[in-house]
């Protein structure tokens, strides 16, 4: 799929921040984002400016590109009123729905979705589940619906260095590829 300009743009603000570790970043408008945390974002409520002077706020791949958008939205964007966090980074980026899953919520995914994927872009998934190296003790204290029962659940511990080679070998290649990342 081509992108715009802009939605390339978006692209390369997350994978710039991500590569560099997701550093506390002061926005243009005073504004702080303090981290990347792929089970936390900004809500569709959320505002920035009553953020202003905190600790900021952590995201997650959609929630980065919300921040970080360079754009506002379109008149005909606008008409929809608020939109979710989701929705609006894969418009930012220029997403299909089955992208938007697969880089929003892999942890989430069972083996037939992300098979699902594979298939529809002329690939076959891997038969088993991806391994970043994590165990059991690595989830102790988080609070999770997800864990290894899912095809992608390590993902939810993912670097912001991880994340980000997956960004770019995705606008490199039109192909969303998790698996580039087994330990």
């Amino acid at each position: 799929m081509k992108r715009t300009t802009t939605q390339e743009q978006t692209f390369d603000n997350v994978i710039d921040w991500l590569q560099k570790g997701a550093p506390h970043v002061t926005l243009k408008d005073g504004n702080l984002v303090s981290g990347f945390d792929y089970s936390t974002y900004a809500s569709p409520d959320y505002k920035l400016e009553d953020n202003t002077g905190q600790c900021g706020t952590v995201a997650c791949i959609a929630g980065a590109v919300r921040l970080f958008k360079t754009q506002s939205l379109s008149r005909s964007d606008k008409g929809r009123g608020a939109m979710s966090t989701e929705y609006f980074a894969a418009m930012a980026l220029g997403l299909e729905s089955n992208e938007a899953e697969m880089l929003f919520y892999p942890f989430e995914l069972e083996k037939i979705s992300v098979e699902k994927y594979y298939a529809s872009n002329g690939y076959t998934a891997p038969l088993k589940k991806l391994d970043l190296g994590f165990d059991e003790e690595d989830f102790q204290g988080i609070i999770l619906d997800c864990g290894f029962e899912y095809f992608l659940g390590q993902t939810i511990l993912a670097s912001p260095q991880q994340v980000a080679r997956v960004l770019l070998n995705f606008k490199n290649t039109g192909f969303i590829d998790w698996f580039i990342l087994e330990a």
